[in-house]
């Protein structure tokens, strides 16, 4: 994944149980599992949202990106949310 920052977080796939990777580049952030191939991503722009009076909030940002992937991997799964 050359230049490409990447790493595994704490969550896990609701569909496999492998760790989700974060990611970012070309300016969006992306939460996905390598092992299913179900990703949700994020634009710069809507992570701005995440920095209040210069502290950014990661707890909130990944809380987010976790739920959306949530839904998301539910919704191709065919289960009503």
């Amino acid at each position: 994944m050359g230049g490409v920052l990447w790493l595994y977080t704490t969550y896990r796939c609701a569909r496999c149980g492998s760790p989700l990777v974060f990611a970012e580049s070309n300016g969006r952030i992306v939460l996905s599992c390598r092992n299913c191939g179900i990703s949700v991503w994020m634009s710069e722009s809507s992570v701005r949202q995440f920095n209040r009076d210069g502290a950014f909030m990661w707890r909130e940002l990944m809380a987010s990106l976790h739920l959306a992937y949530v839904v998301r991997s539910a919704l191709l799964e065919g289960k009503a949310l």
